[in-house]
């Protein structure tokens, strides 16, 4: 897995464009590109999940989290 894919992911056809997760960022890590959300300074995300805790179309994921759940339930 490369750096870029450790980062939120932001599923695009999902996003609804409502910039919760813009506003609501507390590195101000995200903003818009072509009228949707999107992560323009990675090197501030924090990785607190927030974005996706809010996004009311489950448009955001953060594989980083994922992978360390998938590891805990192996006992890795």
């Amino acid at each position: 897995m490369n750096q870029a894919e450790w980062y939120p992911q932001i599923n695009q056809d999902r996003c609804i464009s409502c910039g919760d997760c813009i506003t609501q960022c507390p590195e101000d890590a995200l903003g818009q590109q072509n009228g949707k959300a999107a992560l323009v300074y990675p090197e501030r995300c924090a990785y607190c999940s927030h974005c996706e805790d809010i996004c009311p179309s489950n448009a955001i994921e953060l594989p980083f989290l994922i992978v360390m759940k998938h590891h805990k339930r192996e006992g890795v």
